[in-house]
């Protein structure tokens, strides 16, 4: 028998905007803690999706798809705006919307001009986020590098003499110590910053 919807969030186009809407908004918000509205936001659509993944046959393959274009438009805000992260995450987003739901039934699979267009959509956001956070660092660091110095850093995670991310004034930079390492959570100095590359340096004996 041909399958019958049975209401608006059982429709694979709302399902799949809604855990598309659901996974940006939880991992903006592990980017960017401290903001809560878009982590909310994105778990309320992820439990409103829930009627339509329980009854739509779920492709675990899409699944997979989807959380690497997530990964990859982190990775594109993380290195800041050159652009292959976020074109390689919404072809990752495009491919997971069209594999998303496995049937043979056009009714329970995602429309593909709507896979398409909130892919690029999402893609596109991040990319012009992204290439703003680093206009924003390379003005600053072109006005005065020295500026940086002495400033305090949140480790994001572990940063050790090879790498790792801080957070400056609710910025994130790539950053490495001078020896040692700086735990996740535990602050530091910064004691030198590479314009070069917009590294920060931090004093691994951490902060009075």
């Amino acid at each position: 028998m041909y399958p019958q919807s049975v209401g608006v969030l059982n429709d694979p186009d709302v399902v799949f905007v809604l855990v598309m809407l659901g996974i940006l908004g939880i991992a903006f918000e592990a980017y960017n803690p401290g903001g809560v509205v878009p982590g909310v936001l994105g778990a309320l659509a992820l439990i409103a999706a829930i009627p339509g993944l329980v009854g739509l046959p779920v492709s675990w393959l899409g699944v997979l798809l989807l959380a690497i274009g997530v990964a990859l438009f982190i990775v594109e805000a993380l290195v800041g705006g050159y652009g292959a992260a976020a074109i390689a995450g919404t072809i990752a987003f495009i491919a997971g919307g069209l594999t998303l739901f496995d049937s043979p039934y056009p009714s329970e699979r995602a429309t593909p001009a709507v896979v398409v267009i909130s892919a690029i959509g999402v893609g596109g956001a991040f990319w012009a986020i992204a290439r703003r956070a680093r206009a924003a660092r390379l003005t600053r660091v072109a006005t005065g590098a020295g500026a940086m110095v002495g400033e305090i850093a949140t480790a994001r995670n572990d940063v050790s003499p090879l790498g790792g991310h801080v957070s400056v004034h609710g910025e994130i930079w790539a950053a490495r110590t001078t020896h040692g390492t700086v735990a996740r959570g535990r602050t530091a100095r910064v004691v030198e910053v590479h314009t070069d590359d917009l590294t920060l340096v931090i004093d691994s004996g951490g902060t009075p």
